[in-house]
Formats: C-alpha cells, sequence, structure tokens
C-alpha cells in the first residue's frame, strides 16, 4: 500500500504539472475544418475517434508494463493490463465513408513460465460519422478477438471526443463476450480522459481506466470483479502531424488492478 499510495502521489504530480503549465497558455487551439487529415493519436487508452481517409492508413506499435494484474489474459478490449511486458503491432486502412478496417497482434511473457499461448490479436471494422456539431468526433467499433491464452471473443467498442479551444475531451465504452466456459455473459470497461495542448502538438493530460465493471452489481464477477486505475500523458505529434508518440505512468485504484502500469505506443499515418 506504501508503493501504491506513492506511486498515485507521483501520478498525480506529472498530470498537475502539466495541467498547471496548460492553465497559463491565453490562446486556444483553432479547431480543423471538417476535411481535414486525422488528427495525430494522442490517446494512451482513450479510443481515438477518427479513421483513416481512403487509400490512408495508420500503422501503430505500442509497448505496455503491468507490475500485477489479477486478470490476465486480455491486454485490450476490456482488460488492458497483462502481468509483465506486452508488445502490440496494428494497422488500420481507410475504405472510405468513414469507415476503416483495422487488426492488430499482440505478444506477452505473461505465460511463457507455465508454457501456455502467449499471442492475441484484434481484427474488426470501425466507423466514424460526420456529425454537425463542430469538434464533436465519435467512433464505433466492432471485431472479433483471440485471448493470450487462445479463447475467443467478439466485442462492441464506442467512444467520443470532444475539442473545447486547447482542451479535448474523451470516453470509451466497451462491451465484449468471450465464448468459453466460466466466462461472464459480459464484461464492461469505460475510460475517461482530458487532455490540453500546452503548445503545438504537444500534449498532456489525464485517463482513466476502469474494467471489467460489471463486478459492481455481479457479485460472482468471473474475474475477481471491478478494477480501476488512474495515469497521466505526455504525446507529441510531428512531420506534419504524421507521425506521434504517447507515454505515461499509470496506478491501481482499487483491489486486484495493477499497482503499477506503463504504456508507451508510437503512431504513423500514410
Amino acid at each position: 500500500m506504501v508503493f501504491r499510495s506513492s506511486a498515485c502521489r507521483a501520478v498525480l504530480a506529472f498530470a498537475t504539472l502539466g495541467v498547471s503549465q496548460a492553465f497559463a497558455q491565453e490562446e486556444g487551439v483553432v479547431s480543423e475544418p471538417a476535411d481535414a487529415a486525422p488528427q495525430a493519436r494522442s490517446w494512451a487508452f482513450v479510443d481515438e475517434t477518427t479513421v483513416p481517409r481512403a487509400g490512408e492508413a495508420f500503422v501503430q506499435a505500442r509497448a505496455t508494463y503491468s507490475h500485477y494484474s489479477a486478470s490476465p489474459t486480455r491486454p485490450f478490449a476490456t482488460n488492458v493490463a497483462s502481468p509483465g511486458s506486452m508488445g502490440e503491432l496494428g494497422a488500420e486502412a481507410g475504405v472510405g465513408g468513414g469507415v476503416s478496417l483495422m487488426a492488430s497482434a499482440v505478444g506477452s511473457d505473461a505465460f511463457a513460465s507455465s508454457g501456455q499461448s502467449s499471442t492475441g490479436a484484434v481484427a474488426g471494422v470501425r466507423y466514424a460519422p460526420a456529425l454537425s456539431l463542430e469538434n464533436l468526433r465519435v467512433a464505433f467499433s466492432a471485431a472479433f478477438l483471440r485471448e493470450l491464452t487462445g479463447s475467443s471473443g467478439a466485442f462492441l467498442r464506442g467512444s467520443a471526443t470532444y475539442d473545447l479551444g486547447a482542451w479535448r475531451f474523451g470516453g470509451t465504452g466497451v462491451v465484449e463476450k468471450v465464448f468459453a466456459k466460466g466466462r461472464d455473459e459480459a464484461d464492461v470497461m469505460l475510460v475517461l480522459g482530458v487532455q490540453r495542448e500546452l503548445v503545438p502538438h504537444l500534449r498532456v493530460g489525464v485517463e482513466y481506466v476502469g474494467q471489467d465493471l460489471e463486478g459492481l452489481v455481479d457479485d460472482e464477477e468471473a474475474e475477481g470483479g471491478a478494477r480501476h486505475f488512474l495515469g497521466g500523458t505526455l504525446s507529441y505529434a510531428f512531420f506534419d502531424e504524421r507521425f506521434s508518440i504517447v507515454a505515461g505512468p499509470s496506478v491501481g485504484l482499487s483491489e486486484g488492478a495493477p499497482s503499477l502500469l506503463a504504456r508507451a505506443g508510437l503512431a504513423a499515418r500514410f
């Protein structure tokens, strides 16, 4: 608990420093025109709400380290924490009309000592409709998944972001079903975040993740109950926002959550 408390204070100090500096900025960020290229990817956990245009694609690589998690099999969808280190490589291609196809592969050292499979994958479709309300973006995803231990499932995901001057607010909700014996009828995750642009292309933010939230109303939740964690992030876009990096530490806020989780990602638009 001492470690968790100290780590939590460090993460909050990290986020508070950036936000306090952000308030000192006097000018907001001018919103992009509707036909502008997709925004650089700046979230660590909130699902992005822009998709590539037809003929364009995003390629993304991510690395995640978790000090501990009692529910280790799914490093995506409704569980973003796998014990030990994890690597992910994915791509998303635009097909037009706000639609894109996505796929990613995941590898982890979580189960190497037990001889179990340690690879997973996600494949699906995303849709980001055009909205009349300026600066509000939404996206919806439907995908199949393969857990690190081999079970298969599917999930639906909805996400929204809103730009208000230099501020960006985001939220993602996920409902997932794993087709395996002894699993929940549905797994639920919620992610909330806020970011502030300090200088052009450099953002500081805070993101909250609640996973297995069905455990709040179901005492027999299969993964051991709801888990919550909070983290600070920094992101930077460069080369005309065709490349972006994001990284930050997170700490667990509840029993069973990872005491420390760190994530870093690199995205490129072609």
